[in-house]
């Protein structure tokens, strides 16, 4: 791939298709949370605002952007559905008009003693945890404040090598000393698997067999992954609990999981000590919102408290906050009907996507995450948003994520379930088309070689007796040419693989890596800032066997395929050549080049 081409292409969407439709504020629901006090009685209906139309700017972007009739098969989990944001949020309004400051009566988020506390409190409540404290600085600011709160610098940490950025920023400011599980992944697809007791066990006892077990002083997992599957957290928190030692899980994909039997259980419920849920993720709340949730008992809770202020803004948004309080109001008072009408959508729609020929549904433990498996992710991506309107939350290089909420309409999952039967049946065409034309070559072929046999045996008719001929004495290799050109084996160049959907003859797979550390990463980034780095070409053979200086992944999702102090490997490479082949988003990679400690 040239990484110096400009792949960008231009969106140029038609204003086709029907619009949402826009329901009327049913007045009778009342929330009595924050964007309730907070109401100044405007909302757009009543506004004498009108649209400012001179700016060229992100928003009227997205004031454009949401008129176009896109499907939003991607978080956040409010879905742009008009109906029901209108139903349980039409009292938002202009939010400019509520944008406050940490004014009288309205409480503050780092020292919160009325309405803030009382939303900690609630939230806490409902899902089940000691604590619970709201992050206007997204799951990142949790998975950072719970690493620094429970370790000190140059602390021993173990931790899934599939965890988000954020952790390995929080292992770079604490200079700690991770200790990687290599979860298990699919072979076929490249994606992770949850992290069993066993594996758990197994990196914990190899780690006390040459040093002492009281160094490690956290274990991090997550879980769910991207794709929605689980680690065997209750079992793996009470193993550890047996040696203090505190387990954090970043269950940022998962907040909507404490809400219906259909999902799994909650990382809270199952005993870890720390749990970070981005509530915009999957439930209908503002980007950038989280809940941070704390069980006593191991954790010193001052101690990322104090760090939940660090990691903070000094100004948190109220309308941040309004929606998360908001996002938990709909959840505690229509929650059961929700998730009921939700799971049944959900069911009806994977049957559905179970019956593609070409295009595969991928069994996760989530049911709200939709993973379909193609051997060329990237274009079936590209072909649902250009094609058909519709956009998904991401594309590996062999599966692409749907993801789903209680605010997706039954619209969306007609014109999702719609665009991938009409896909699926042309690969069908292409497919029959693809075996009609391989059929022919055969034919062909096997007739000719006949011809050719007819004529050697003419000619060996007058060398070899009739007796002979009868006994099949002739020539025994015609009769083995014969059953090869029968068995369709006359060419192995004819390699029905070729059209099967499921190989494209890329054999690369993104999680396929077992990274050597020759620096922590702490340790890198010192080295970087006192020596400097140098840019060496991916295609330069020079590159292999030095460290790296930098991050480098592929995002989403944001997990590091490459960690500063690792050593850069020829399988890293093709990983990372894959995937921008793939026309993925990789991190880290500028013009082809990665930056390598000197």
């Amino acid at each position: 791939m040239n990484w110096n081409e400009d792949k960008s292409i231009k969106m140029n969407l038609d204003r086709t298709g029907k619009s949402d439709k826009t329901g009327t504020t049913n007045k009778d629901i009342k929330y009595d949370d924050i964007l309730l006090n907070g109401n100044a009685g405007t909302t757009n209906k009543n506004s004498d605002i009108k649209p400012n139309v001179k700016y060229n700017d992100i928003l009227s972007k997205l004031d454009k952007y949401k008129d176009e009739n896109i499907v939003p098969m991607h978080m956040p989990g409010a879905k742009r559905n008009k109906e029901l944001i209108e139903l349980y949020m039409g009292d938002m309004g202009n939010p400019y008009e509520k944008d406050i400051t940490e004014i009288n009566g309205f409480d503050n988020m780092h020292n919160a003693e009325t309405i803030i506390k009382d939303a900690f409190d609630e939230a806490a409540e409902l899902y089940g945890a000691d604590e619970s404290w709201y992050l206007v600085n997204g799951s990142t600011a949790g998975n950072m404040s719970a690493i620094c709160g429970v370790t000190h610098k140059n602390d021993v940490v173990i931790m899934a090598r599939n965890c988000h950025i954020s952790v390995y920023n929080a292992v770079i400011l604490n200079e700690l000393n991770p200790v990687y599980i290599y979860p298990e992944y699919d072979e076929e697809y490249g994606y992770y698997k949850g992290i069993t007791l066993k594996e758990i066990k197994f990196i914990v006892d190899k780690y006390s067999s040459d040093h002492d077990r009281n160094d490690i002083k956290a274990v991090i997992l997550t879980s769910p992954t991207y794709e929605g599957n689980v680690s065997d957290i209750k079992s793996i928190a009470e193993y550890l609990h047996q040696y203090n030692i505190p387990l954090i899980v970043d269950e940022a994909h998962g907040a909507h999981f404490n809400f219906s039997e259909s999902f799994p259980q909650s990382a809270v419920k199952s005993g870890a000590d720390v749990v970070i849920n981005s509530v915009h993720k999957t439930l209908p709340s503002l980007t950038q919102t989280a809940i941070i949730h704390i069980n006593y008992g191991i954790v010193d809770v001052e101690r990322i408290r104090r760090y939940w202020n660090i990691y903070q803004s000094t100004s948190p948004s109220y309308i941040l906050m309004s929606s998360i309080a908001r996002s938990l109001s709909i959840v505690k008072n229509d929650g059961d009907k929700l998730f009921a009408e939700y799971v049944d959508k959900l069911t009806i729609l994977r049957n559905g996507l179970s019956e593609l020929k070409h295009i595969r549904l991928i069994n996760t433990d989530d049911i709200s995450k939709l993973v379909l498996g193609y051997k060329d992710a990237k274009w079936l991506y590209d072909t649902l948003f250009y094609k058909y309107k519709i956009q998904l939350e991401m594309s590996s290089i062999k599966y692409v994520i749907a993801m789903t909420s209680i605010f997706d309409s039954q619209e969306y999952y007609d014109r999702f379930l719609a665009a991938l039967k009409e896909i699926d049946e042309e690969l069908d065409n292409r497919f029959l088309a693809a075996l009609k034309e391989i059929d022919e070559e055969l034919d062909n072929r096997f007739l000719a070689a006949l011809k050719e046999i007819d004529e050697e045996i003419d000619e060996s008719i007058s060398k070899y007796d009739r007796e002979d001929i009868l006994n099949s004495k002739v020539d025994k290799d015609l009769d083995n040419r014969f059953n090869s050109i029968h068995n369709g084996e006359a060419d192995n160049r004819l390699n029905y693989s070729s059209i099967n959907n499921q190989d494209n003859g890329n054999k690369i797979n993104v999680a396929d890596f077992r990274d050597e550390q020759a620096l922590t990463i702490a340790q890198a980034f010192n080295r970087r800032d006192l020596s400097g780095c140098d840019e060496i070409q991916m295609n330069n053979e020079k590159i292999y066997g030095k460290i790296s200086g930098e991050s480098v992944y592929v995002y989403p999702p944001g997990i590091p395929i490459l960690c500063p102090g690792e050593v850069i490997t020829r399988k890293i490479i093709a990983i990372l050549e894959a995937a921008g082949e793939a026309g993925l988003e990789v991190v880290g990679v500028k013009e082809g080049a990665l930056l390598c400690l000197r």
